[in-house]
Protein backbone atom coordinates (compact mmCIF):
# COMPACT_ATOMS: atom_id res chain seq x y z
CA UNK A 1 0.00 0.00 0.00
CA UNK A 2 1.66 3.06 -1.37
CA UNK A 3 1.05 6.23 1.11
CA UNK A 4 2.28 9.78 0.30
CA UNK A 5 2.19 13.17 2.51
CA UNK A 6 0.92 16.30 0.92
CA UNK A 7 1.29 19.55 2.91
CA UNK A 8 -2.33 19.15 4.12
CA UNK A 9 -3.36 15.66 3.43
CA UNK A 10 -2.38 11.79 3.01
CA UNK A 11 -2.85 9.87 -0.33
CA UNK A 12 -3.10 7.01 -0.12
CA UNK A 13 -2.98 4.19 -3.21
CA UNK A 14 -5.42 1.56 -2.85
CA UNK A 15 -5.53 -2.09 -4.57
CA UNK A 16 -9.01 -1.19 -5.79
CA UNK A 17 -7.64 0.96 -8.72
CA UNK A 18 -7.38 4.19 -6.94
CA UNK A 19 -6.22 6.82 -4.34
CA UNK A 20 -7.89 8.21 -1.34
CA UNK A 21 -7.28 11.87 0.06
CA UNK A 22 -7.47 11.90 3.63
CA UNK A 23 -7.22 15.33 4.88
CA UNK A 24 -5.24 16.69 7.84
CA UNK A 25 -6.85 18.96 8.95
CA UNK A 26 -9.78 18.12 11.70
CA UNK A 27 -12.05 20.93 10.11
CA UNK A 28 -11.85 18.97 6.88
CA UNK A 29 -14.00 15.86 6.87
CA UNK A 30 -14.30 15.12 2.79
CA UNK A 31 -12.21 12.12 1.90
CA UNK A 32 -11.94 12.73 -2.02
CA UNK A 33 -11.37 9.76 -4.33
CA UNK A 34 -9.10 9.52 -7.57
CA UNK A 35 -9.63 7.02 -10.54
CA UNK A 36 -12.40 4.46 -10.85
CA UNK A 37 -12.49 1.14 -8.91
CA UNK A 38 -10.99 -1.65 -10.22
CA UNK A 39 -10.55 -4.69 -8.11
CA UNK A 40 -8.13 -6.09 -10.69
CA UNK A 41 -5.60 -3.26 -10.03
CA UNK A 42 -3.03 -1.72 -7.69
CA UNK A 43 -1.57 1.48 -7.25
CA UNK A 44 2.04 0.70 -6.93
CA UNK A 45 3.38 4.21 -6.58
CA UNK A 46 2.63 7.94 -6.20
CA UNK A 47 5.04 10.86 -6.63
CA UNK A 48 4.08 14.11 -5.95
CA UNK A 49 5.11 16.77 -8.80
CA UNK A 50 7.87 19.07 -7.09
CA UNK A 51 6.82 21.90 -9.98
CA UNK A 52 3.29 21.80 -9.33
CA UNK A 53 1.30 21.02 -5.32
CA UNK A 54 -1.68 20.40 -7.48
CA UNK A 55 -0.25 17.28 -9.17
CA UNK A 56 0.61 13.94 -8.13
CA UNK A 57 1.73 10.82 -10.90
CA UNK A 58 0.01 7.33 -9.60
CA UNK A 59 1.73 3.96 -11.04
CA UNK A 60 -0.42 1.55 -11.84
CA UNK A 61 0.25 -2.45 -11.72
CA UNK A 62 -1.53 -2.76 -15.53
CA UNK A 63 1.66 -0.82 -16.61
CA UNK A 64 -0.57 2.64 -17.12
CA UNK A 65 0.91 5.97 -15.68
CA UNK A 66 -1.79 8.59 -14.72
CA UNK A 67 -1.01 12.34 -14.24
CA UNK A 68 -3.61 13.27 -11.19
CA UNK A 69 -4.64 16.45 -10.27
CA UNK A 70 -6.24 17.15 -6.78
CA UNK A 71 -8.85 19.83 -8.41
CA UNK A 72 -10.06 16.76 -10.27
CA UNK A 73 -11.21 12.91 -9.72
CA UNK A 74 -10.71 12.38 -12.82
CA UNK A 75 -6.88 11.93 -14.19
CA UNK A 76 -5.79 14.57 -16.26
CA UNK A 77 -3.36 12.42 -18.38
CA UNK A 78 -3.21 8.63 -18.76
CA UNK A 79 0.10 7.94 -20.51
CA UNK A 80 0.56 5.28 -22.99
CA UNK A 81 2.86 3.13 -21.44
CA UNK A 82 1.40 -0.73 -21.19
CA UNK A 83 2.20 -1.41 -24.67
CA UNK A 84 5.75 -0.37 -24.09
CA UNK A 85 6.36 -2.30 -20.60
CA UNK A 86 5.54 -5.75 -20.34
CA UNK A 87 4.36 -5.63 -16.52
CA UNK A 88 3.27 -3.10 -14.55
CA UNK A 89 4.72 0.02 -13.32
CA UNK A 90 6.87 -0.16 -9.68
CA UNK A 91 7.82 2.86 -9.27
CA UNK A 92 7.66 5.86 -10.95
CA UNK A 93 10.09 9.38 -10.17
CA UNK A 94 9.80 13.10 -11.00
CA UNK A 95 13.13 15.17 -11.34
CA UNK A 96 13.76 18.33 -8.89
CA UNK A 97 16.73 18.93 -11.35
CA UNK A 98 14.79 18.94 -14.91
CA UNK A 99 10.97 20.33 -14.79
CA UNK A 100 9.65 17.74 -17.42
CA UNK A 101 11.84 14.48 -16.49
CA UNK A 102 10.03 11.34 -14.94
CA UNK A 103 11.70 8.29 -15.16
CA UNK A 104 9.38 4.95 -14.39
CA UNK A 105 10.29 1.18 -13.57
CA UNK A 106 8.36 -1.80 -14.54
CA UNK A 107 8.73 -5.13 -12.67
CA UNK A 108 10.83 -6.40 -15.66
CA UNK A 109 13.51 -3.90 -15.19
CA UNK A 110 12.84 -2.20 -18.07
CA UNK A 111 12.88 2.01 -17.52
CA UNK A 112 11.10 4.77 -19.53
CA UNK A 113 12.21 7.90 -19.11
CA UNK A 114 9.80 11.09 -20.31
CA UNK A 115 10.27 14.57 -21.31
CA UNK A 116 7.29 16.32 -20.70
CA UNK A 117 8.34 19.47 -21.84
CA UNK A 118 9.03 18.36 -25.34
CA UNK A 119 6.14 14.98 -25.85
CA UNK A 120 3.79 13.43 -23.47
CA UNK A 121 2.61 10.80 -26.44
CA UNK A 122 6.64 8.60 -25.64
CA UNK A 123 8.92 8.57 -23.43
CA UNK A 124 12.00 9.63 -25.14
CA UNK A 125 14.23 6.73 -24.15
CA UNK A 126 13.88 3.02 -23.41
CA UNK A 127 16.11 1.24 -21.13
CA UNK A 128 15.78 -2.16 -20.63
CA UNK A 129 17.97 -5.12 -18.10
CA UNK A 130 16.22 -8.04 -18.87
CA UNK A 131 17.20 -8.35 -22.52
CA UNK A 132 20.20 -10.56 -22.31
CA UNK A 133 18.33 -12.55 -19.70
CA UNK A 134 15.57 -13.24 -21.81
CA UNK A 135 17.43 -14.05 -24.91
CA UNK A 136 19.90 -16.50 -22.93
CA UNK A 137 16.28 -18.26 -21.50
CA UNK A 138 14.96 -18.70 -24.92
CA UNK A 139 17.70 -19.60 -26.46
CA UNK A 140 18.39 -22.47 -23.85
CA UNK A 141 15.29 -24.09 -24.36
CA UNK A 142 15.35 -23.95 -27.79
CA UNK A 143 18.79 -26.21 -28.14
CA UNK A 144 17.18 -28.21 -25.93
CA UNK A 145 14.07 -29.04 -28.39
CA UNK A 146 15.62 -28.13 -32.11
CA UNK A 147 16.55 -29.92 -34.67
CA UNK A 148 18.78 -26.54 -36.03
CA UNK A 149 22.65 -26.31 -35.25
CA UNK A 150 23.50 -24.13 -32.31
CA UNK A 151 24.82 -21.58 -34.64
CA UNK A 152 22.39 -21.11 -36.76
CA UNK A 153 19.95 -20.87 -33.49
CA UNK A 154 22.06 -18.81 -31.92
CA UNK A 155 21.51 -16.51 -34.64
CA UNK A 156 17.98 -16.61 -35.16
CA UNK A 157 17.14 -16.28 -31.31
CA UNK A 158 19.08 -12.92 -31.68
CA UNK A 159 17.31 -11.93 -34.55
CA UNK A 160 13.94 -12.61 -32.87
CA UNK A 161 14.71 -11.13 -29.81
CA UNK A 162 16.67 -7.83 -30.00
CA UNK A 163 18.16 -6.53 -27.60
CA UNK A 164 17.17 -2.86 -27.07
CA UNK A 165 19.12 -0.38 -24.53
CA UNK A 166 21.57 -1.63 -21.74
CA UNK A 167 22.83 -5.21 -22.36
CA UNK A 168 22.89 -5.65 -18.64
CA UNK A 169 21.89 -9.14 -17.38
CA UNK A 170 20.50 -8.36 -13.43
CA UNK A 171 17.39 -6.93 -12.85
CA UNK A 172 16.51 -3.93 -10.79
CA UNK A 173 15.14 -3.61 -7.62
CA UNK A 174 14.89 -0.28 -6.82
CA UNK A 175 15.42 3.19 -8.06
CA UNK A 176 15.19 6.78 -7.47
CA UNK A 177 16.16 10.56 -8.42
CA UNK A 178 18.39 12.83 -6.95
CA UNK A 179 16.36 15.40 -4.54
CA UNK A 180 18.86 18.12 -5.11
CA UNK A 181 18.77 20.20 -8.16
CA UNK A 182 22.23 20.42 -8.35
CA UNK A 183 23.18 16.81 -8.85
CA UNK A 184 21.43 14.93 -12.01
CA UNK A 185 22.02 11.48 -10.81
CA UNK A 186 19.60 8.13 -11.21
CA UNK A 187 20.62 5.80 -8.53
CA UNK A 188 19.58 1.72 -9.04
CA UNK A 189 19.62 -1.61 -6.90
CA UNK A 190 20.62 -4.59 -9.16
CA UNK A 191 20.39 -8.26 -7.72
CA UNK A 192 22.94 -9.23 -5.35
CA UNK A 193 22.43 -5.56 -3.93
CA UNK A 194 24.04 -3.57 -5.72
CA UNK A 195 23.84 -0.06 -6.19
CA UNK A 196 24.69 1.85 -9.71
CA UNK A 197 24.78 5.67 -9.50
CA UNK A 198 24.35 7.71 -13.29
CA UNK A 199 24.69 10.65 -13.95
CA UNK A 200 22.64 12.21 -16.66
CA UNK A 201 23.84 14.05 -19.80
CA UNK A 202 23.94 17.20 -20.35
CA UNK A 203 20.53 16.98 -22.84
CA UNK A 204 18.83 14.90 -19.33
CA UNK A 205 20.09 18.01 -16.69
CA UNK A 206 18.37 21.72 -17.15
CA UNK A 207 21.67 23.95 -16.83
CA UNK A 208 21.57 27.02 -15.60
CA UNK A 209 18.81 29.14 -14.02
CA UNK A 210 17.24 30.38 -17.31
CA UNK A 211 16.64 27.36 -18.62
CA UNK A 212 15.22 25.60 -15.86
CA UNK A 213 12.93 28.78 -15.53
CA UNK A 214 12.33 28.11 -19.09
CA UNK A 215 11.08 24.85 -18.80
CA UNK A 216 9.52 25.28 -15.89
CA UNK A 217 7.50 27.79 -17.54
CA UNK A 218 6.46 25.23 -20.36
CA UNK A 219 5.65 22.97 -17.76
CA UNK A 220 3.33 24.74 -16.07
CA UNK A 221 1.54 25.69 -19.52
CA UNK A 222 1.76 22.19 -19.76
CA UNK A 223 -0.26 21.43 -16.50
CA UNK A 224 -2.08 24.24 -17.24
CA UNK A 225 -3.98 23.15 -19.99
CA UNK A 226 -4.67 19.85 -19.30
CA UNK A 227 -6.61 21.63 -16.21
CA UNK A 228 -9.18 23.43 -18.39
Amino acid sequence: MEVKQTNSSLLLGTNMGFVLQYPLSKFKTVTPRFGEINSSLLITDIELCPHDSRCFLVGVSDGSLRLHSEMTSRPLKVFTVSNLLASGISSVRWSNFKPGLIITLDRDSNLLVWNLCESDLQPVVKMSFKATDERNEVLKRALTTSQIPPDRLEKLVKFMLPATGMQAGPRISRMDLSRDIRLPYLGIVVSGATVHVHRFSNEFAAKGADIKNRELNVLRKYLDLLHK
